[in-house]
């Protein structure tokens, strides 16, 4: 019976981790994509341009 119970928190477990690590990978996709929006839009071709004299 104790190997039963033990087996089965340890699948619980496991599961737990699972769900946490693809729930936190999607929330870190998310904040990725806001980050390099403001970076994109704020990027101008003109200011790129250096005078070498």
């Amino acid at each position: 019976m104790a190997y039963k119970i033990k087996s089965l928190m340890y699948f619980l477990g496991l599961l737990a981790a699972i769900l946490l690590y693809y729930s936190t990978e999607q929330n870190a996709d998310q904040i990725e994509q806001q980050m390099e929006r403001p970076l994109a839009e704020n990027e101008n071709p003109n200011e790129k341009q250096l005078e070498l004299n």
